[in-house]
This record gives structure tokens, sequence and C-alpha cells, in this order.
């Protein structure tokens, strides 16, 4: 993960790239903990079995939610709220070519 997106290579050598999203003037209010709201993403949707666009994308709003607050953690809340963003902003273009 990266502030430009994500990069996910599988054990299998599937690959996956996405963008980060991309947020309107002012949304950021601190960085703190996005890094670690995107893993805590990621790791929920491997939990519960989904691909890696699936998680990426979890991961990708987590992290947006996370830098909506000067916190840590304060942004994320409830999962459909967080995948909101998802659907409200669009991805940027992929770091890397998957």
């Amino acid at each position: 993960h990266m502030p430009e997106g994500v990069y996910i290579r599988g054990r299998n050598g599937d690959r996956y790239s996405s963008g980060s999203l991309v947020l309107p003037q002012g949304f950021i209010k601190g960085k703190v903990g996005a890094g670690d709201a995107f893993c805590a993403g990621m790791l929920y949707g491997l939990h519960e079995g989904w691909d890696f666009e699936k998680c990426a994308r979890l991961g990708t709003c987590c992290a947006a939610a996370s830098l909506a607050h000067e916190g840590a953690s304060e942004g994320v809340g409830k999962l459909e709220d967080v995948l909101d963003l998802g659907r409200k902003y669009p991805e940027s273009d992929p770091p890397v070519r998957a």
C-alpha cells in the first residue's frame, strides 16, 4: 500500500493493482493510521475469503476513512459507511501495471 494505491502479488503469481480514492480538497484531516486502516481492511477481506480486488477496495476505503479525521481510527466506522466512500469518490489510476 502506498499513497498512490495498492499492488498485490499472490502466492500463485496473480497480480492486482488499483489506485487510491481521489478525495476532495480539505477532506484529509490527518494521515496517522491510514496505512494501518488499509491493512485492517485487507485483513478483514482476507478473513472473509474475498478476492484481491474486493480486499483492496475495502482497504483503500478504510484508509480514506482514516484520513477524514486527525486521529488514527476515529474515521473508520461501520463497514457499509466505509464502502460508501468508494462509491462516492472516484479511483485514481493504478500505481503499477498488473
